[in-house]
């Protein structure tokens, strides 16, 4: 959450994490991922003066760079930030949550964004909206067959 006057060190410690978190979803390498990170940081410091919502604004970034360095192949990978998407799926048990893991590396990269950004960012479908630039109703979309293709991977 944005905190009014916080200094860009302030915001840095603040996303740090879950940045790195994001990238290493996307990416699927935790030091590739912490690079895509660096550089997406660097960049919202560029305009820092500049950007009204930096917490969105670093969104895009991260996204946009993990597209680069991927080109365009996302890798879900098995990580610790994954365990925090299937503990939010209060509904699994421990053995379907691994099953979980499994389908989410299944995932295309469009459904893979929208669940992440979902699941592990806990952002709104409008903000998903934002931060993808697409419509509401593609993010509806896209999350709801990413949904019940998750389903259908995890339950025989």
């Amino acid at each position: 959450m944005e905190e009014a006057g916080e200094t860009f060190i302030d915001f840095y410690t603040r996303v740090w994490p879950k940045t790195v978190g994001l990238a290493a979803l996307l990416v699927g390498d935790r030091d590739a991922a912490a690079d895509v990170a660096q550089d997406s940081l660097e960049a919202v410091r560029r305009h820092w003066t500049r950007v009204d919502h930096p917490d969105a604004y670093l969104r895009v970034v991260v996204r946009r760079n993990c597209i680069q360095a991927t080109n365009g192949r996302y890798r879900f990978a098995p990580l610790a930030e994954a365990e925090s998407i299937a503990a939010n799926t209060e509904d699994f048990d421990a053995v379907e949550q691994g099953a979980l893991i499994q389908a989410l590396r299944r995932l295309r990269r469009p459904s893979l964004e929208v669940v992440v950004l979902r699941f592990y960012c806990d952002l709104a479908e409008a903000d998903i909206a934002e931060t993808l630039g697409c419509r509401l109703g593609t993010v509806k979309s896209r999350l709801h067959r990413a949904l019940r293709q998750l389903g259908k991977d995890i339950k025989p």
